[in-house]
């Protein structure tokens, strides 16, 4: 079947085009797998959807209704399904407890010369745990208070944490 897009403005119902190819290629190809990819967040409910009426459209009399030659996948299920055995899918990653292990050392390491970060070697926020929740927090800058006129921006100077206000 090869790769197919369907195009066209958001109030069209692009699920129900979709679902029509998918039903005409199940039935024209017994052997045929199909790819019904859609966004992470909606994985779940999409599969449940499609299955719906697929069940509708192929098999409207049974009760029971199973697709083995559908897969509803979201694009990095994907890329698991394609990389999972290649080399460059088995590489060891770096988890967030290394990620943070490695920073420290870093700034340890450089501490001389990272004069951003002068005495933070030693500060709290290299304790386990650090690296990923700064990574996983959403900084904001926060302009500092001058006696400056109002008709000069402020100059940003803060980063705060949302999550916790640090």
């Amino acid at each position: 079947m090869g790769l197919h897009f369907i195009l066209g403005p958001a109030t069209a119902d692009h699920d129900r085009a979709l679902i029509d190819q998918v039903a005409a290629t199940l039935r024209a190809h017994p052997d045929a797998d199909v790819l019904y990819l859609v966004p992470n967040h909606i994985k779940f409910e999409s599969e449940v959807q499609v299955l719906a009426a697929l069940h509708q459209q192929l098999r409207p009399d049974d009760h029971i209704f199973a697709q083995s030659r559908l897969q509803v996948m979201s694009f990095s299920r994907l890329a698991w399904y394609y990389l999972n055995n290649t080399a460059i899918y088995q590489q060891a990653r770096l988890t967030p407890a290394a990620a943070g292990m490695r920073i420290a050392k870093i700034m340890r390491d450089h501490e001389d010369e990272l004069r951003v970060f002068a005495g933070e070697r030693t500060h709290q926020a290299l304790r386990p745990g650090w690296y990923s929740n700064s990574v996983n927090s959403r900084w904001v800058a926060s302009p500092r208070r001058t006696s400056t006129p109002r008709s000069q921006p402020c100059r940003i100077t803060t980063a705060t944490c949302q999550s916790c206000g640090t």
